[in-house]
């Protein structure tokens, strides 16, 4: 998990992201729109928790409606260690998710972080539109290709087949 951390960071540095030094909330700003954001995220969470109880959905929306309740809990925190705790929770049910899925994940994360740095410009700096956001250099390439053929790879490995 290291490893991807360090990833991570360094596409937010390359990319102008923020980046602490130390352990610290992740910053609010100002208003309530972060409170805002937690009671729409929980109520989402709590429609697609009664969907699913409802027998809709299947797994896919059940474990939907755990990761949007601990987006929530992050939204609501008040302590860098409730968001920690949060942000793990939401971590930990994604990879259950992949875990149910049969999919091992560290290869494709991978290929898209190769394809997000692969958005610097020659010159090692991000290119951005008039929009400000990040623009993709010429002969930039898009991850899916490679997503499918991991997971064809990793289905094949398994012996089984779409």
């Amino acid at each position: 998990m290291n490893k991807h951390y360090e990833q991570v960071k360094e596409f937010h540095a390359a990319f102008g992201a923020p980046v602490a030094a130390a352990p610290s909330m992740a910053a609010r700003g100002e208003g309530d729109a972060v409170a805002q954001a937690a009671a729409a995220t929980e109520e989402l969470a709590g429609r697609m928790k009664a969907a699913s109880l409802r027998g809709e959905g299947g797994r896919a929306l059940a474990r939907a409606s755990w990761m949007a309740e601990e987006l929530a809990e992050f939204l609501a925190a008040e302590t860098v260690e409730d968001q920690a705790d949060a942000l793990i929770d939401l971590m930990y049910f994604a990879l259950g998710t992949f875990v149910e899925m049969g999919v091992e994940p560290q290869r494709l994360f991978e290929i898209v972080h190769g394809a997000n740095m692969a958005k610097l410009g020659p010159d090692g700096k991000p290119i951005y539109n008039e929009q400000g956001k990040v623009a993709k250099p010429a002969g930039w390439q898009a991850p899916e290709p490679q997503l499918i053929a991991e997971i064809e790879r990793q289905r094949e490995r398994a012996g089984s087949v779409r």
